[in-house]
């Protein structure tokens, strides 16, 4: 039987880390918190000041997940789509939500929104598109059906939402004092 490794992808603050852990329970699987490991493990290049974000090695990394993991698991993650999954499941969320939250963890303006418009735009879905079959894109603003993606990872598939955010992204661009770029 083939190994499942599920990627949950999503720009911050969409709830990756939350339903990575309520997956991994239900669905008894290992989670893999990258950013933990990333860290950990000293698989940083360097550091964006201008981004706020670390600079990860995604060769470094694919290559220390394959000599040190295995069995089926749940890698929770920005990055954890550009890994070697079998799965990946996007996680989208309204941007007024999304902007609250990252308000809330204290980004800066030029960080929100740059993750405002990668969400808007579906950067993250259209990524995960070109590298794997297995693709799922949920609505995470009020909680995902974990019944429905159990389902989804026993039959495979590529069920795309039909998401679209334009009038919540250009009213959170307009909270944040930006114009659409």
């Amino acid at each position: 039987m083939e190994r499942t490794v599920l990627a949950v992808t999503g720009v911050p603050c969409t709830g990756k880390t939350t339903l990575s852990r309520e997956l991994g329970e239900r669905l008894r699987m290992k989670v893999l918190d990258l950013t933990r490991e990333v860290e950990e493990r000293g698989l940083c290049e360097s550091y964006d000041e201008m981004r706020d974000t670390k600079t990860v090695d995604v060769e470094l990394l694919r290559k220390h997940l394959s000599e040190n993991t295995n069995g089926d698991m749940i890698l929770d993650g920005l990055l954890s789509h550009h890994l070697d999954v079998t799965h990946v499941l996007v996680l989208r969320c309204n941007p007024l939500t999304l902007y609250q939250r990252m308000v809330e963890r204290g980004y800066s303006r030029e960080k929100i929104v740059e993750n405002l418009e990668a969400e808007y735009t579906g950067v993250i879905l259209y990524e995960s598109l070109g590298l794997c079959e297995n693709v799922l894109e949920v609505d995470n603003t009020s909680g995902a059906d974990v019944e429905e993606i159990k389902e989804w990872l026993e039959h495979g598939g590529k069920p795309i939402l039909e998401v679209d955010w334009t009038p919540q992204f250009q009213e959170a661009l307009e909270i944040t004092g930006s114009s659409p770029t």
